[in-house]
């Protein structure tokens, strides 16, 4: 594996500061996430900044860009965050120790064999424990923006049933962001767009999320753009 990797898009900046939508996905994962965590390909470390404020016994993060690795270790050193390391390279290179909770936040879309990867996840898991996917939803959906930051594809109810290993069950299955699906039907039909800008991304957190944190409960997470996949060991 190239321990010099660098991550291809640059949405992680682009969606950086959409704050209702990290809370939003926050409170609906919270209650699945135990209390040492291993999350993959961390990024900038977004998620462990939205978890920022939760006691972790242990949190690892995995990211094979030295680049963000090295940023992270700045910006956790700034924060104060407890508990936390970091680890540059993939999955597959790390010693295994085991987790309560695997995350895999906007990730498992970017991984071309997916089903491998979550079988070798498995064995990084404690009994009990739980591997939390969130990935954006529905292959129809699929657009010039999924390609142009590396998407192989999108998920749904069945693919995420399909994704899952012997060892495992998919425990809970939901959707999210039912008002931001028109978001993504638009740009896929008509704007297609390789690469929304700040006030597209500004006005789909601000307004479109706001509104789906209301719709999503009484569609009973049924419908969105987005799907979160919990599965347990």
């Amino acid at each position: 594996m190239d321990k010099n990797a660098k991550y291809i898009g640059d949405e992680l900046e682009l969606f950086k500061n959409a704050k209702n939508w990290k809370s939003y996905w926050r409170t609906k994962i919270l209650p699945f996430v135990g209390k040492t965590v291993l999350d993959v390909g961390g990024g900038q470390g977004a998620t462990r900044i939205v978890l920022e404020n939760i006691n972790f016994d242990k949190y690892k993060v995995i990211e094979p860009d030295p680049t963000f690795c090295t940023a992270m270790e700045n910006d956790f050193l700034e924060r104060g965050l407890q508990n936390t390391s970091i680890f540059n390279g993939y999955l597959e290179e790390m010693e295994e120790e085991l987790f309560d909770t695997i995350l895999y936040i906007d990730v498992m879309e970017h991984i071309e064999n997916d089903f491998e990867e979550i079988k070798l996840a498995s064995r990084y898991l404690k009994p009990g424990g739980k591997i939390i996917v969130l990935s954006p939803a529905h292959d129809f959906l699929f657009s010039q923006f999924d390609a142009a930051i590396g998407h192989f594809r999108r998920y749904d109810i069945r693919s995420m049933k399909n994704l899952c290993p012997e060892n495992l069950i998919l425990d809970k299955s939901f959707y999210l962001d039912s008002a931001g699906f028109f978001l993504s039907l638009a740009n896929k039909l008509i704007l297609r767009s390789s690469h929304p800008n700040k006030r597209q991304i500004d006005i789909w957190d601000k307004v479109f999320v706001k509104l789906s944190k209301i719709i999503d409960p009484f569609l009973l997470y049924r419908f969105g753009k987005t799907i979160v996949g919990i599965y347990k060991k």
